[in-house]
């Protein structure tokens, strides 16, 4: 109890989850170490056939030159955004801007984005989904023992 104590005191969430988990007897096990499938589906555990397998996969991913696949140039459906709104559980701790799922979801019976929310929340999405680009203030999460 003296190092959950400590943990909680001095604010050190990292290690408190750690002790939790290896206590629990679920901690993190690192598949980096288990085995590999060749193209052939061979599979290997010496270390460095793996590198090389991974090697040539990431190298022919490199080389594909259909991922200007004009099929990709569609934007993200309304319904596609209140679908998963519609997923996102109640009653949960807000993330870093303060705003409760609960929110979010005002717009999920708006068959259009009819609103100013909707509309704002279907156009950053679609920034996102056709740049690649997050904001940065989305980028940070809270976890929440």
């Amino acid at each position: 109890m003296k190092i959950i104590a400590s943990q909680l005191i001095f604010n050190d969430s990292k290690k408190l989850w750690n002790f939790i988990k290896s206590y629990t007897g679920k901690s993190f096990q690192s598949i980096a170490d288990g085995p590999v499938y060749d193209k052939y589906k061979n599979l290997t555990t010496e270390k460095h056939e793996k590198i090389e397998i991974w090697a040539n996969n990431f190298g022919e991913l490199a080389l594909e030159t259909t991922w200007n696949n004009r099929s990709t140039d569609i934007t993200i459906l309304w319904s596609d955004i209140t679908d998963a709104l519609r997923d996102t559980p109640n009653n949960k701790a807000p993330g870093a801007d303060g705003v409760p799922s609960e929110v979010w979801k005002l717009v999920m019976a708006e068959p259009s984005p009819t609103s100013s929310l909707a509309k704002l929340i279907h156009k950053i999405i679609n920034l996102m989904y056709d740049t690649g680009d997050i904001p940065q203030c989305l980028e940070t999460s809270v976890v929440v023992p």
